[in-house]
């Protein structure tokens, strides 16, 4: 059986620079909407790399931090094995295909055969991939999670089954007969921040969840009738009894843990006194620039503050405000 270590191109990109395109966007993947609409979108396996999912794990080379794709012959059974394919895109002429692997026999298979694989989580291995590769496996992950939890119909509750390249699920109940398709949660993310004589400032929480002294930048969800920049003052507001003004957008994440889009602001505040709230906080400070930069690392052991996750928008935001001016 084959297995193919893809290098994904280098995107270009003319309003953000190189170094600071974030983790999980631009997958190098030419997207292919017209064929995958066809019955027959899959040409023959030679001409096909599959993206492996198994329990939302990924397949990673590590002794390269590379992605691993299945071709020829391992491409052939990993779909033959499964009713949950989908077209994610072409790239050097092939068909790229992410695919739910569903029997724990198959998963060490393809370990095996990949030599140096192992499926791993992408959240933990996400900032050491390369970016290319960070949002093909990214895009395979969501969708498959997709398919795993729209089996049913929420109308009807009958079976679904996809088609148009696995972009669609559809009712099996001829009454029904309803479309199902890729859903995608806009969350807000805000880095706010406040200016007085003695500098700048921004503003972080933290979840009781997290790794000890890790904090963040605040977000939430977008709310059904309102605005992103209405769902950034609103959290804000709701999270801390900040008032802001000046929220500026400044760049989005696609975020597949499991399905959210990651829409990133600065904001400024009115007043610096906090107002924390506990069902949604532990605890939330301000921090000037210079102890910014003494902050460790995610997830790392020992004492002190943390910034968020490097694969994040949230650090994107935070390095962004600590290296202006």
């Amino acid at each position: 059986m084959d297995v193919t270590i893809v290098a994904a191109p280098v995107l270009l990109c003319h309003r953000v620079r190189m170094r600071n395109i974030l983790t999980y966007s631009g997958g190098g993947l030419e997207k292919v909407v017209t064929t995958r609409l066809a019955d027959n979108w899959f040409e023959a396996y030679e001409k096909i790399l599959v993206v492996p999912v198994w329990n939302n794990f990924n397949l990673i080379d590590t002794s390269t931090n590379r992605s691993v794709m299945l071709a020829g012959e391992a491409a052939e059974t990993a779909i033959k094995e499964t009713s949950d394919k989908v077209v994610l895109g072409k790239y050097q002429g092939k068909m790229v295909i992410g695919v739910a692997v569903t029997k724990e026999r198959l998963a060490r298979m393809l370990v095996k055969i990949s030599k140096n694989g192992r499926f791993l989580d992408l959240r933990e291995i996400g900032s050491r991939l390369k970016r290319e590769d960070a949002g093909i496996l990214a895009y395979a992950r969501g969708m498959i999670h997709w398919h795993k939890s729209h089996q049913y119909c929420n109308l009807c509750g009958a079976l679904t089954k996809q088609k148009q390249g696995g972009h669609v699920r559809y009712c099996l109940n001829k009454s029904c007969g309803a479309d199902k398709f890729p859903r995608v949660d806009p969350a807000v993310i805000m880095l706010v921040t406040y200016e007085d004589e003695c500098g700048s400032k921004c503003l972080l929480g933290r979840n009781p969840k997290w790794p000890s002294g890790c904090y963040s930048t605040l977000a939430g969800f977008v709310e059904p009738g309102e605005s992103i920049e209405e769902a950034v003052a609103r959290e804000v507001k709701e999270e801390v009894g900040i008032e802001t003004f000046d929220i500026c957008y400044l760049a989005s994440q696609p975020w597949p843990f499991p399905s959210s889009l990651m829409l990133g602001f600065r904001a400024k505040a009115k007043t610096v006194k906090l107002t924390i709230n506990n069902a949604e906080l532990e605890d939330a400070q301000w921090f000037t620039r210079d102890q910014i930069k003494g902050f460790g690392t995610w997830g790392r052991g020992g004492i002190g503050y943390k910034k968020p996750r490097p694969d994040s928008i949230a650090h994107w935001l935070i390095m962004t405000w600590l290296h202006e001016n």
